[in-house]
């Protein structure tokens, strides 16, 4: 049986806790990408596949220029290099399994069985070449945030910005949100999204949208934003025009010694911070809109 010849890439290798994010904000968004961590120094590596050499040159130089504009004083680097195709689909099941991330949602892989209990929300995902399996300490915190503020009663609208896989609106759907809305810059994530959701059997709808462009003409009673602080800090007052009167904001995406930094940005928008849950280097704040 003859073998696919390996395919092109460019690899970013950076510190783990800036795979996820650099990944959702790299200047290349028709490219098809990956990311993830590995390593028992926690080193983070980023894939962009393309189609020749000469065109992985042309992508090293952007991706270059990028990692030294927004992270100068960060150890990574950019190299091309080649990926053979059975050692890429076994490096997700070596580092990919399932687990509970919050009291009532469990995270699996496809390939992977799990005992779940009454009232528990199962979240079945095959990330292929898009990010965002739970790992990563933002996207734990947001799960455990949108788990802890789901209430009892009239369903609440849900809005996730930077949606990646589309796993946080695939567990906002299993806990009941309603009109659950998944939004990203990258039309690959929008796919990977849309194909998740029908695997898990909820219903949500997603859309490619720059978050420093938004709007949208509904509001929402839950805001997710897990993107990088600078993002989070230029959208302040388009992210805050999505929440309704009485919405709740949940911000990730930010360094420790980031956080006040962002804080301040959406107090100025008129929240108030009600929540911080730091995992990590990274912190995730809960905002609610001030009354009166």
């Amino acid at each position: 049986m003859s073998q696919e010849a390996p395919s092109i890439a460019v690899r970013i290798d950076l510190p783990a806790t800036d795979a996820e994010l650099i990944f959702d904000c790299l200047p290349l968004p028709e490219a098809i990408g990956s990311a993830w961590i590995e390593g028992t120094d926690k080193s983070g590596h980023i894939h962009v596949f393309v189609e020749d050499h000469r065109q992985a040159r042309e992508h090293a130089k952007i991706l270059t220029d990028f990692l030294a504009s927004v992270c100068p004083d960060d150890q990574h680097s950019v190299r091309i290099c080649e990926i053979h195709h059975e050692n890429w689909a076994e490096s997700w099941k070596a580092h990919f399994h399932a687990e509970r991330v919050s009291p009532r949602i469990v995270i699996r892989p496809s390939w992977e069985s799990v005992e779940t209990g009454p009232g528990d929300v199962l979240v079945t995902l095959d990330p292929g070449m898009i990010f965002g399996t739970g790992q990563h300490e933002t996207t734990r915190a947001c799960l455990q945030l949108i788990d802890r503020i789901r209430k009892e009663g009239p369903p609440q609208r849900l809005l996730d910005l930077g949606c990646g896989s589309g796993i946080l609106s695939i567990a906002a759907a299993g806990l009941g949100y309603s009109d659950v809305t998944g939004i990203d810059n990258f039309p690959d994530a929008v796919r990977a999204s849309e194909s998740n959701a029908s695997v898990n059997g909820v219903r949500c709808s997603f859309a490619t949208m720059d978050v420093l462009e938004l709007e949208l003409p509904s509001r929402y009673d839950v805001v997710v934003a897990n993107i990088l602080s600078s993002v989070l800090i230029r959208a302040a007052r388009r992210v805050a025009a999505t929440a309704d009167t009485l919405g709740t904001l949940i911000l990730s995406g930010i360094l420790n010694e980031q956080f006040e930094m962002v804080s301040a940005a959406y107090e100025s928008q008129g929240f108030a911070q009600a929540d911080c849950v730091q995992l990590g280097d990274w912190s995730t704040g809960l905002f609610r809109r001030r009354v009166g």
